[in-house]
């Protein structure tokens, strides 16, 4: 008899539950679009997307570290001047996923990018810290007098030109 209500209520369980729970769906995504680099295929290269932000005209702005001798975004090649350090690239894509400009900094040893945001007006600011004796953004030389200084860098939204780069300095490490 026991085993006859249970097998009642499981039965019961299952009719109430094709009866009255109706299946739940998430959303589908449709992807507009994917990227990737075009970069050397050695197994000591490594490329890292760190953050990603979006500018009121819906571009994308991805900011990262590679420490291969080189990384391409669409037609522009970034070089790493002192290969297996990492260096920090920071990429912008339209809407449609076309590569508009992409930029790097230059120093010789592992150089780190933290975080990126958009402003209203389009421009672009990056954060991070290096390791780098010195480190160079367009033509804005910045000195490290710790082990890791912190940066702070704008960008024009429109061509990726550098408007101001600058560190806070300390004696030991700074992030």
């Amino acid at each position: 008899m026991k085993s006859q209500r249970k097998l009642l209520f499981v039965f019961g369980l299952i009719m109430f539950s094709m009866i009255y729970i109706q299946p739940v769906f998430a959303q589908c995504f449709t992807w507009g679009w994917a990227s990737n680099t075009d970069s050397p295929g050695y197994s000591t290269n490594w490329e890292f997307a760190k953050d990603i932000a979006k500018d009121n005209s819906n571009n994308l702005i991805v900011v990262g570290e590679f420490n291969g001798s080189e990384i391409v975004f669409g037609s522009t090649t970034l070089q790493n001047l002192s290969q297996y350090t990492y260096e920090i690239f920071v990429v912008k894509y339209d809407d449609d996923g076309n590569v508009l400009w992409a930029k790097s900094a230059e120093g010789n040893q592992d150089d780190f990018v933290t975080s990126v945001v958009t402003d209203q007006s389009g421009d672009i600011i990056i954060t991070g810290y290096f390791a780098s004796p010195s480190l160079t953004f367009g033509s804005t030389i910045l000195n490290n007098t710790g082990n890791k200084d912190v940066f702070i860098v704008k960008y024009n939204g429109a061509n990726g030109d550098v408007l101001w780069a600058k560190s806070a300095v300390g004696s030991g490490d700074d992030y």
